[in-house]
């Protein structure tokens, strides 16, 4: 199976978001899936340091950069737009992350018009406190766009009981339950100051 996760930035000034598509990308091509991840050089104020259009190797999936336009969270990559329109078909699933950006409402409608199925990970964009800052422009952009690519999904990843709530109450009955992951190994030399 070939699996594609498209997220419009990467870098570590976005926080958790870039973190969770790098480890799940990792972990799924552990069970023997072909993953690779598309994103941009985005980087908040700056850009990633980055060879671009190429893919890059990881330990076990591939990692393909696209120039961006971007200000803060707000990203978009002509160039990936142009990419996914070529080579989404070719992927069996398409894994999406975040919300409210126009590149991801973009390769929603790419995966519906070429009949790609795919899976949507709002990382908490759906949440009370996430739609009410900057209200007015996400309700627009919500019911014109997020709304009907969410009901189109396959399945909505939520990462907690309460994310879950949150979807089901906006009437999304096809959220599955997949919280983050850790490495054990990470927590087992704790030191206790």
């Amino acid at each position: 199976m070939k699996v594609l996760f498209v997220s419009p930035y990467l870098g570590n000034s976005y926080g958790g978001t870039s973190r969770v598509v790098s480890e799940l990308a990792r972990s799924l091509a552990n069970s023997s899936l072909s993953v690779d991840v598309v994103s941009t050089n985005a980087n908040d104020g700056e850009i990633l340091d980055v060879e671009l259009q190429k893919w890059l190797c990881q330990s076990n999936h591939r990692v393909q950069y696209f120039p961006a336009w971007h200000r803060s969270d707000l990203v978009f990559s002509s160039t990936l737009l142009l990419w996914l329109n070529q080579h989404i078909k070719n992927y069996d699933i398409v894994h999406t992350h975040t919300l409210f950006s126009p590149l991801i409402a973009l390769t929603h409608a790419l995966c519906r018009f070429y009949q790609v199925p795919y899976v949507m990970t709002p990382h908490g964009m759906l949440d009370p406190w996430a739609l009410s800052y900057k209200a007015w422009k996400k309700r627009f952009y919500y019911s014109r766009f997020e709304q009907p690519f969410l009901k189109n999904a396959s399945a909505i990843q939520t990462l907690s009981v309460s994310e879950t709530e949150q979807v089901s109450k906006l009437g999304y009955a096809h959220s599955i339950l997949i919280p983050n992951g850790i490495h054990k190994c990470e927590f087992e030399q704790l030191s206790y100051a």
